[in-house]
């Protein structure tokens, strides 16, 4: 029989879960919204199509550049804390997009985008899987 867990790190840890399982459906549903008008409402800037494709670019390039950096400094100076430094960045870049009456505005956005990744995702598995813990067989 399975022993359960009722300490206090225990229950931290089934709070950790339950947040950043509300945070993955938030974030799912946000997302997809986002990526359904991203590219109508880049095209109504007048961009070129090869700023189309390169603002993808931007974006990947600069969340796989900085993930490796952003992740050991959330091991040191804590995993939530990048979590929320990550919602911030993302809130900005939107924010960017919002008030955006020129393609020129969308680059700073993109970065801010990849960094709010960068700091985000290394955080987000570390913590579930310390939360979810090895299953002993």
């Amino acid at each position: 029989m399975e022993e359960i867990d009722t300490s206090i790190e225990g229950s931290s840890k089934k709070k950790n879960v339950q947040v950043l399982f509300a945070q993955s459906v938030i974030d799912g549903f946000g997302a997809n919204m986002f990526h359904i008008v991203w590219q109508p409402f880049v095209l109504t800037l007048n961009p070129s199509m090869a700023f189309l494709g390169g603002i993808s670019s931007i974006y990947s390039l600069t969340a796989t550049l900085v993930q490796p950096i952003a992740g050991k400094m959330a091991d040191i100076s804590g995993r939530k804390r990048h979590l929320i430094l990550g919602s911030i960045l993302l809130s900005l870049a939107l924010l960017l997009y919002a008030v955006a009456t020129s393609w020129v505005l969308l680059v700073p956005g993109v970065i801010l985008m990849g960094l709010s990744m960068a700091f985000s995702s290394p955080s987000w598995t570390a913590l579930t899987a310390e939360s979810v813990g090895k299953k002993e067989e």
